[in-house]
């Protein structure tokens, strides 16, 4: 009788083993579901986040090249109000351009006052991945201030303008003579951003572009517009 429970006893033991060492590997596999589905996530989210920053960006670059080129005015015959756009075969070296600005009314002068400002693009040399747009004021008070620098330091590392010159897109533009009376003058830009290569030789590829369409300026020269001023 002694020996039969024994047996029962240790075959009831072997059963709990077994149960356990089932509910183990149960749960190991569980453990392995969930780890995997946690960096699935993490990868997920990740990703999110990169594309959130590549079209932050995008967005910021664009945008402020769009204001800028949305107000460029092209005067009469004068160097220091061509429009010149140098760049490389992969990225903008300078656009430089006049444009109109107009300063917000005060309470001591109700009629918002224009001005007139060189506006100057270009990356950092020091640091290449900052895009600087500065501003030197040409009429007004403002003349006499020092130049104003607005530093992207998220703005897209490689950058291509063209301007239409009415029948085609060109890459290259350069001041006319001063003695040219008939200063050309662009109707549109178009802003590409491009991605970085995978590799050398690589297809270029756009990953984003606009098109800004550009005013027609006044046929005045910029030197009738600076009369009266004292400037640097």
């Amino acid at each position: 009788m002694t020996l039969r429970r024994r047996a029962l006893s240790a075959a009831r033991c072997g059963a709990t083993l077994v149960e356990l060492l089932v509910a183990l590997g149960i749960a190991s596999l569980v453990i392995a579901v969930i780890v995997l589905a946690h960096r699935a996530l993490t990868r997920q989210i990740e990703q999110l986040g990169r594309d959130h920053r590549t079209a932050e960006r995008i967005d910021t670059t664009l945008d402020e090249l769009r204001n800028a080129l949305q107000s460029l005015y092209i005067p009469g015959p004068d160097p220091e109000c061509g429009l010149t756009l140098e760049q490389s075969s992969t990225n903008l070296v300078r656009l430089q351009f006049c444009r109109w600005t107009v300063a917000t009314a005060s309470p001591a002068n109700r009629s918002p006052a224009a001005s007139l400002e060189q506006v100057t693009i270009r990356y950092d040399e020091t640091t290449p991945a900052d895009l600087l747009i500065v501003r030197r004021r040409l009429t007004g008070p403002a003349a006499f201030d020092p130049d104003t620098t607005n530093r992207l330091p998220r703005a897209w590392p490689a950058l291509r303008i063209h301007l239409r010159d009415g029948e085609t897109w060109k890459t290259e533009w350069n001041p006319p003579a001063t003695d040219n009376p008939n200063v050309p003058r662009p109707d549109a830009a178009r802003i590409q951003l491009l991605e970085t290569p995978a590799y050398p030789g690589a297809a270029e590829r756009v990953a984003s572009e606009t098109i800004v369409i550009i005013p027609s300026g006044l046929s005045v020269t910029s030197t009738l517009l600076r009369a009266g001023t004292s400037l640097r």
